[in-house]
């Protein structure tokens, strides 16, 4: 959501409120914040859930001593 904001010395007025974009943001008791902001205000990225099967991960331990092995 976006709103202008007004102030002056003794008052502040928010302007009417705009949707900025749609999005099915991930909600999840793990993450604290699923979204960030750019430092200039202008991107966001945001973790979304999704309806589609994701690929399998693989996890590598101990993957030093492989680049060891002739």
């Amino acid at each position: 959501m976006s709103a202008n904001v007004s102030t002056t010395s003794d008052s502040f007025s928010v302007g009417k409120v705009h949707t900025l974009f749609q999005t099915n943001i991930l909600a999840s008791a793990t993450l604290a914040v699923a979204y960030d902001v750019t430092a200039d205000g202008k991107k966001f990225a945001v973790i979304t859930a999704t309806h589609e099967p994701s690929e399998p991960l693989t996890l590598v331990t101990n993957w030093t001593a492989l680049l060891k092995k002739p």
